[in-house]
């Protein structure tokens, strides 16, 4: 049964979604501070989606989803949370967990939408459409965001000419060699290979196991339901528990829904399992 498994995992990266994350998490140890950042990844996005609309073959097609990759980690969750935590100091937490709800919220009506521009315009006439709302976000990060974190840094800088000790004053390089750096980006790892494995499979997976498609659906609907207002939660959490507790519950939490779909047969069962994977989806 392993050599299944594994084929099957493999086959993920076939993926252009699977791709398109691969990219992005590539690019966001390259992502610079500030709203250029956002402006940069916003024409790399329309860039993208163009060549999906225009090309005609399956290299340019994957080239496309290696540039909305980039382009994705440019503009969305890197310097998102820089920006977001400069503004907000004091409910930067409350601020970036509603900034992930929102894209959760996308992430959910993001289908129908897509679906409805599909039936409209055909998949060309989506992947231009989305070139345009890239370029038109482009335009507006341009004329109204603001790097009003880069006070705060200059602050940081200054307490660290004057002796005083700062996370600022680490380099990246530093920063990525602590025990906790690593820990954290092994679980983030281990938790976005789940998540890729379960969305891709998991509809097909509880078919198996006796779920009609619609049931399936709606199962994958809760998950989805409860991961978009946990993100909101967890930021306002982040508040008055400690930060590392709450990840440690989540990963938890994750494991048992991992355990629960594996053995999915009673819906009783397959809904408990979507809503324990939903808390850290």
């Amino acid at each position: 049964e392993g050599a299944p498994a594994i084929s099957a995992f493999a086959r993920q990266f076939r993926s252009p979604l699977v791709l398109i994350l691969i990219f992005a998490a590539i690019v966001s140890a390259f992502v610079g501070e500030g709203s250029e950042a956002v402006i940069i990844g916003a024409i790399v996005l329309a860039a993208g989606f163009w060549l999906c609309a225009n090309g005609d073959t399956l290299v340019s097609f994957y080239i496309a989803m290696i540039m909305i990759g980039a382009g994705f980690s440019f503009s969305g969750t890197v310097p998102g949370v820089y920006l977001i935590a400069g503004w907000f100091e004091k409910y930067s937490s409350r601020a970036i967990g509603f900034y992930f709800m929102f894209g959760a919220l996308g992430a959910a009506f993001g289908p129908p939408i897509v679906d409805w521009i599909v039936k409209e315009l055909g998949w060309r006439g989506h992947w231009t459409a989305m070139a345009v709302v890239a370029g038109l976000l482009g335009v507006i990060c341009l004329l109204l965001v603001r790097d009003r974190a880069s006070d705060a840094a200059a602050g940081n800088k200054q307490k660290a000419a004057a002796g005083t000790p700062d996370a600022q004053s680490w380099t990246p390089r530093q920063a990525m060699m602590t025990r906790q750096f690593i820990l954290v980006a092994a679980a983030m790892t281990g938790t976005m290979a789940c998540v890729l494995t379960l969305s891709s499979m998991v509809i097909r997976h509880l078919v198996d196991h006796g779920a009609t498609p619609t049931s399936a659906a709606f199962i994958f609907g809760i998950l989805g339901l409860v991961a978009t207002f946990v993100k909101a939660a967890a930021g306002w959490a982040c508040e008055k528990i400690r930060p590392e507790t709450i990840a440690a519950v989540g990963l938890l939490l994750q494991m048992i829904g991992n355990i629960l779909f594996a053995f999915a047969g009673a819906p009783a069962v397959q809904l408990l399992a979507a809503i324990a994977f939903g808390f850290l989806a």
